[in-house]
């Protein structure tokens, strides 16, 4: 997904794209090992809903796309178009090497933070003094990898800004 994709998903849903996506994942992950959760259904719906929700309000909203009278995508598509979806390849590789089970029953005494992933990564580059808007069309991943670099490049350099001080 892109960025400006995930900006706008959290502003439609008030969800963190990327934290939704590891339990979607999750939730995949356990089906394809047979364990089906009770409220798997409600999930799986939850997740496409708020890819649908996303889709439409790309389209020019609600009304904009009763009035082109366009077919909703299906599920598969929904994922296809906003999520990285693994070839068949890539699934037969995942399968032959085995899938480990994250049993959160298990994990006692652990709270999990909820942290907005996306808007952490949009202050991130905020703070950095960094224009965001170049940022906006590109995939997630690049974004959190572009982040990084600078962040080493930067300390590369205050790192040498220190041994200068040093030599004088």
């Amino acid at each position: 997904m892109i960025f400006r994709d995930a900006l706008r998903y959290y502003e439609i849903t008030g969800c963190d794209f990327q934290t939704d996506l590891e339990e979607f994942g999750r939730l995949q992950k356990n089906y394809i090992a047979g364990i089906v959760d009770n409220s798997f259904t409600d999930k799986y719906e939850s997740f496409t809903d708020k890819l649908l929700l996303l889709w439409i309000d790309k389209q020019g909203g609600t009304q904009s796309a009763l009035e082109k009278k366009l077919e909703l995508p299906s599920d598969k598509e929904l994922l296809s178009m906003f999520c990285r979806v693994i070839n068949p390849s890539e699934e037969e590789e995942a399968l032959t090497k085995g899938v480990t089970l994250d049993d959160d029953l298990l994990r006692r005494g652990r709270k999990k933070t909820k942290e907005n992933k996306v808007l952490n990564l949009f202050t991130s580059i905020v703070a950095a003094d960094i224009d965001a808007s170049q940022f906006l069309d590109f995939e997630l991943e690049l974004v959190y990898q572009a982040l990084q670099v600078i962040g080493e490049n930067k300390k590369k350099e205050a790192d040498k800004a220190k041994r200068r001080n040093r030599k004088v």
